[in-house]
């Protein structure tokens, strides 16, 4: 909060992200989202605020939204540190700084989820769907952090998240990439996609253009008729995808007939924790980046590799034989990994950061013929 030591005047929220994709320099753009929900909730949150202090007023101030809106101005080290500041102080009457008082509200109320994973009792409707979807999108070992700075910081993380959900007996919400082919699309806000393996799942979007890009795709079935979703879903007691609850993008992935992309497929059904409990689900351009790869080796008629799943959302691609062993790995911003050990001789090759499909399946190339 403000006035703590280090901290510019005008910074407003302590909140930092730690682990996982927040260990690199910079801030990462798939991170993005968690900041944009933080934003939502701090705007819902003054609302409740001023509403309950202004019961009779039929409207709110003329411009409330953007005078309750944060800034990312700068990204501190000590994990990733956004610099959240206010647009401009609020000065309303009875309500001399509405922003501190949401923030802190919103403090208030993760320490109760995260101490007794109870909602707070005062929150409104809308107040309790924005802290249950804050946190949605973050990965194994990685936490939100509340009241960072201070001697009593609020840890927050997809365990706690997903028990305090439990709690309020409701099935978790996550984002994340799902392939497979439309089989029923309704103009109203319904569609019924098949996954990779098998399984009919029944969905709905919220945007007119989400309708457009989806028929779209059904119109180029002869081109690719495996469609590629990036959505929100909510899973059964098996883990596996029970029902889309909205669609923020879709796209062409490949024809079905293609072997690898049967495959890869069937790793997009992977769901967050499938390895003992940890595990992402597979990113789309890992997805994209391999299937670039594998359909290079069958149009070269190089061996075929075997395909993995990645704890981190990537794909691994392996070549095993008596006399060698080679893999190239691709994470979710499509960057390989190659590796190649000569059996008889023990002799390795490596590179860690091989940009693009064509550059890996160079490095691998003379390994690999048929």
């Amino acid at each position: 909060m403000t006035g703590q030591r280090g901290r510019k005047k005008r910074d407003v929220a302590d909140l930092k992200f730690s682990g996982g994709r927040f260990e690199g320099k910079g801030y990462p753009l798939d991170g993005i989202d968690e900041l944009q929900k933080y934003q939502r909730l701090v705007v819902e949150v003054a609302k409740q605020i001023w509403w309950a202090k202004h019961p009779d007023r039929l409207r709110l101030p003329a411009r409330f939204d953007e005078r309750v809106r944060l800034r990312l101005t700068s990204i501190r080290e000590g994990s990733v540190v956004p610099t959240l500041e206010r647009e401009a102080a609020i000065a309303l009457p009875g309500m001399a700084d509405l922003l501190d008082l949401s923030i802190a509200y919103i403090d208030e109320a993760f320490t109760r989820i995260v101490a007794d994973l109870e909602m707070p009792t005062d929150a409104s409707d809308e107040t309790k769907k924005l802290l249950k979807g804050f946190g949605g999108s973050l990965r194994a070992k990685e936490e939100a952090v509340f009241r960072a700075h201070s001697a009593t910081p609020i840890r927050y993380d997809q365990k706690k998240r997903k028990a305090f959900l439990s709690s309020l007996g409701e099935p978790e919400a996550a984002q994340g990439t799902l392939i497979g082919k439309i089989r029923m699309l309704d103009a109203g806000n319904e569609f019924t996609i098949e996954d990779g393996l098998g399984r009919k799942v029944h969905g709905a979007f919220s945007t007119a253009a989400i309708f457009d890009d989806l028929l779209h795709v059904l119109t180029r079935k002869d081109d690719a008729d495996l469609i590629w979703l990036d959505c929100q879903y909510v899973l059964d007691q098996d883990e596996a995808v029970k029902k889309i609850l909205d669609v923020r993008q879709a796209g062409l992935f490949a024809k079905s007939d293609n072997e690898w992309a049967q495959r890869l497929a069937k790793i997009a059904t992977y769901r967050r924790g499938w390895l003992d409990g940890e595990g992402e689900p597979a990113d789309l351009a890992a997805l994209e980046a391999a299937l670039s790869i594998l359909n290079s080796v069958s149009e070269q008629s190089l061996a075929k590799p075997s395909i993995f799943a990645e704890e981190d959302g990537g794909v691994r691609l392996e070549w095993l034989t008596s006399v060698s062993h080679s893999v190239l790995s691709v994470n979710n911003d499509a960057v390989f990994s190659a590796y190649h050990l000569n059996v008889a001789t023990g002799e390795e090759s490596d590179a860690d950061a091989v940009v693009g499909a064509e550059a890996a399946l160079n490095f691998i190339h003379g390994y690999i013929s048929a």
